[in-house]
């Protein structure tokens, strides 16, 4: 399987910039000027919604009636319900079909769409 890794962030003035790993493409050969906004770094998750949309790290999807955002944790990309136990603490992870989520905004620019 030839898998091509992928990223995206925001750069300085507010436009997502794209590259990957396998054409040796950095960041920083496709920007005009600044630099990235880091804190926007997310990785192609490899999947697509059902929209046929690439899903990134850090998108918000909706499933069913839900929305929640995409995390990396554990060595995997998952989503995760941001319901909090009595210590503050993510209760729960879920696992879904691709074919049920749907990608409505990123925690980036929608952080009102999570709460």
């Amino acid at each position: 399987m030839d898998r091509i890794i992928k990223f995206r962030a925001k750069n300085k003035q507010g436009h997502w910039i794209h590259w990957n790993i396998k054409d040796g493409i950095q960041p920083t050969d496709m920007m005009e000027d600044g630099d990235l906004d880091w804190r926007t770094l997310g990785q192609f998750t490899g999947l697509m919604d059902l929209n046929e949309k690439e899903i990134y790290e850090g998108d918000i999807v909706k499933w069913g009636g839900d929305l929640t955002p995409v995390e990396f944790q554990n060595g995997g990309f998952v989503l995760t319900d941001f319901g909090r136990g009595e210590n503050g603490k993510k209760v729960h992870t879920v696992y879904v079909n691709l074919d049920e989520l749907e990608i409505i905004g990123n925690i980036y620019e929608n952080k009102d769409l999570i709460k």
